[in-house]
């Protein structure tokens, strides 16, 4: 099962990619005149830790986000992925942000066992 074509927007940034649990940043944005960021994500896998198997995955219940500018300070809370049905893309909308600022990206997940990655992309 994969995800559809993220929805349309004035601004998208290109797809980067990302991983859980590697301590790395998962990517980042600018605002511009809007204080709005989405993420979504455009694609979506599970790795066994144990053993490296790697595979499709849709479920983002152990998945959370959240935004954090240039020095891990100012950080908003982590928010769970929102599916709406239909086919559309597993998200997450900031709103509030400054304009005009620097966001770094910082996925996590809440499974021992495995950690998760693959490609997000940014509209706002």
């Amino acid at each position: 099962m994969g995800f559809s074509a993220p929805k349309a927007s004035a601004t998208m940034t290109d797809p980067q990619y990302w991983r859980t649990e590697d301590g790395a940043w998962d990517g980042s944005v600018t605002t511009q005149y809007l204080n709005t960021v989405e993420v979504d994500l455009t694609s979506l896998y599970k790795i066994n830790r144990n053993n490296g198997v790697k595979e499709k995955w849709w479920d983002t219940s152990m998945l959370s986000v959240r935004l954090c500018k240039p020095g891990g300070v100012g950080c908003t809370g982590y928010k769970g992925f929102t599916n709406t049905g239909g086919g559309a893309l597993p998200y997450a909308r900031f709103s509030g942000l400054a304009k005009y600022q620097k966001y770094y990206v910082d996925i996590r997940d809440s499974w021992s066992n495995y950690y998760f990655s693959g490609y997000l992309t940014i509209t706002y």
